[in-house]
């Protein structure tokens, strides 16, 4: 009977995973995104949209980012990104689309870990090189 229950668990766990690995699958669907820069009173949300392309993990991200600091806020910046899948890293390389002259103001890359089928956190890399999350489905990501 031991022998059957260590199986048992062991198919179990095995079941799990596959469960897990097949809900993220593909990156696809409504994120938010918060950065904190806590040294220059800052952070960085918003929300992005995740499509998939016709190339295996590699995806198409329309991002709207606002920045804030000591509590005033910038312009909404568009951005156009391109993000790419491997194993459980996600490169986002962004190009920003409106305002076109948002003076100084660098796209927002990011270098994420999945964590979770709803989870990714890393950094922002563009010019912060700060801790970062993004959330499928949640509003306002806090900082892990």
């Amino acid at each position: 009977m031991w022998k059957w229950c260590s199986a048992t668990g062991f198919v179990a766990v095995l079941f799990a995973s596959s469960v897990a690995h097949a809900e993220m699958a593909t990156l696809a669907g409504a994120w938010s995104f918060r950065a904190v820069h806590a040294a220059a009173d800052c952070t960085i949300t918003g929300d992005a949209v995740v499509r998939d392309t016709s190339t295996r993990d590699v995806y198409e991200v329309s991002l709207v980012a606002t920045e804030t600091c000591g509590g005033l806020s910038n312009t909404p910046v568009e951005q156009s990104c391109r993000a790419t899948r491997s194993g459980d890293s996600v490169l986002v390389d962004c190009v920003v689309l409106y305002p076109d002259r948002a003076p100084g103001y660098l796209p927002d890359d990011f270098e994420l870990v999945v964590q979770a089928p709803n989870v990714m956190v890393g950094r922002l890399t563009a010019n912060w090189n700060q801790p970062a999350v993004w959330r499928r489905g949640v509003s306002d990501a806090p900082v892990a």
